[in-house]
């Protein structure tokens, strides 16, 4: 298991879109297998997103879902800079 730490910073004026897009995936995010959370909020022109994951499995079939394939689709020229991931491994 372990955490994903997303920062998304966002042109100026695409903070609000790229939140409600996430907002909106967010229900079927968290009824996918693997998924034990996906939080997201919001500071100024960055869009933090955290999640929990079983496994890299699970993350890379979250990654390939439609809707998931489509926001990234819609939303990629929305950044400012490259989205930064980090990850971090549960101790069990």
């Amino acid at each position: 298991m372990f955490i994903i730490h997303v920062k998304a910073s966002l042109k100026e004026g695409y903070a609000e879109k790229f939140l409600n897009g996430l907002l909106n995936v967010r229900p079927d995010v968290l009824k996918e297998d693997g998924c034990g959370e996906y939080t997201i909020t919001i500071l100024g022109d960055q869009v933090f997103c955290f999640e929990i994951w079983e496994s890299d499995a699970h993350l890379d079939a979250h990654m390939k879902q439609p809707y998931m394939v489509e926001f990234f689709e819609k939303s990629k020229d929305w950044h400012a800079k490259d989205i930064e991931i980090k990850k971090y491994e549960v101790a069990q």
